[in-house]
């Protein structure tokens, strides 16, 4: 038999990507659907982008890995599909400026699509499929709905991260795929077949139950009454939340009043030896525009927050605001009577510029949010708003920027309850 024609095949797609889905777009990304079990308890996939898939693999694909991209050779699991049926097959996407056959090809496709959905009553909080994406818009004529019909899906448990990566180099919780190849093109999609060098290492991960977990609140009726009960973060209805100014705001507020959390933050990742009960004096912006200007003792620390802006005032010389800020902090500690400096510079999880060619990047320790997170989930705070703190640093301390997923659900969400309300 040729590898060509084996089934079996596993499909790398990769989800929440491109400006289709941003925040100004207005659209919803399709993808959503892949997380949630619809009214009738199915967990219908829509494959990214279009929801067709090259008619040369038509009922040949048996398992789904989604990813994100953390770049072109890498990219985070997400979840998995198991046993998949195809839905939609021998279909394109056509723009409009397709040629006439092609478009009523599309459509005849897209009548399919709606018999399936009708004769499934394919419905997510008791809103019709078709409604839900109704308002989005394209460049495309038709819109297809469903791809697959999953047995499972099931994610990547949540004190795990896995990545398939083409890098040699990238050690931590990676699956080595073949050097050469991409995770995913640019049609999103991935196809892997029995005999590939690959087959083997993704087959055994979607079979190692070590690695995943069911998907908590997949109903979506039932994630809406959380939500209705739960407290929103005040910083995410403020829309706050990626402000660096904002996030080192709170930083500095919780750090000088909360004197333990201070003594905690300070031994375990700042590696500075503590005076006892003695609270840190934190100064915001004003000694020449540092995040945070902290003097504690003998002891003068800096800390500069990116959250998403790169390093900024990069001149020839490699000199930066991590060299101006350095230079300061020198003339500072000498003015005081020669106290020790410490330089930080603080990034999310997912911040990956490269600050190797800046002049005085020796001088900084690299934190990431991470690293706070694990402090401040311990930590029991009295000081109000500190699940504030903690929220925006959890989020930071993802490796992918998940901001796009965040936002995709939201208007998944608020929708369904639009609808809901027009009932």
């Amino acid at each position: 038999m040729k590898m060509e024609q084996q089934n079996g095949v596993i499909l790398i797609n990769n989800l929440f990507t491109g400006e289709y889905i941003s925040e100004d777009s207005g659209n919803i990304g399709h993808e959503i659907i892949n997380l949630y079990k619809s009214d009738n308890g199915n967990f219908y996939i829509y494959a990214n982008p279009y929801g067709n898939v090259d008619s040369k693999w038509d009922n040949r694909i048996k398992h789904i890995i989604f990813v994100r991209s953390i770049s072109g050779n890498k990219a985070q699991v997400i979840a998995k599909a198991m046993d998949v049926k195809q839905i939609l097959t021998n279909a394109q996407h056509a723009n409009k400026a397709a040629t006439q056959d092609t478009q009523n090809k599309e459509k005849q496709k897209a009548a399919e699509q709606q018999e399936y959905i009708t004769a499934n009553n394919i419905k997510y909080g008791g809103v019709s499929i078709e409604k839900i994406f109704s308002e989005n818009i394209s460049d495309i004529n038709i819109s297809y709905f469903v791809t697959f019909l999953a047995q499972s899906v099931s994610r990547v448990k949540q004190d795990k991260e896995i990545y398939l990566s083409t890098d040699i180099n990238d050690k931590e919780n990676c699956i080595h795929l073949e050097k050469g190849t991409r995770i995913t093109n640019e049609q999103l999609k991935r196809y892997v077949q029995v005999g590939e060098a690959d087959y083997k290492r993704l087959n055994d991960l979607i079979n190692d139950e070590s690695y995943w977990e069911d998907i908590p609140n997949n109903n979506i009726v039932n994630k809406i009454k959380l939500e209705q009960q739960e407290n929103p973060s005040l910083l995410k209805i403020i829309k706050k939340q990626n402000d660096e100014i904002v996030v080192s705001n709170l930083i500095a507020y919780f750090l000088e009043n909360d004197l333990s959390l201070w003594e905690k933050i300070a031994t375990e990742v700042l590696k500075i030896p503590i005076i006892d009960g003695k609270k840190p004096k934190i100064t915001r912006e004003t000694k020449n525009n540092i995040d945070l200007f902290i003097e504690y003792g003998t002891e003068i620390i800096i800390i500069e927050n990116k959250i998403k802006s790169r390093i900024n005032g990069i001149k020839e010389n490699g000199e930066s605001q991590l060299s101006k800020y350095y230079k300061y902090g020198e003339e500072y500690a000498a003015k005081k009577g020669g106290l020790n400096t410490h330089y930080y510079l603080l990034r999310p999880d997912y911040n990956t510029e490269n600050i190797e060619d800046l002049a005085n990047n020796d001088d900084y320790t690299q934190i990431r949010y991470s690293q706070i997170l694990k402090v401040v989930e311990k930590h029991n705070s009295k000081w109000e708003y500190y699940d504030e703190l903690k929220n925006v640093v959890k989020k930071h301390s993802s490796e992918f920027d998940n901001e796009l997923y965040e936002i995709l659900e939201t208007k998944f969400v608020n929708r369904i309850k639009s609808e809901q309300k027009k009932k």
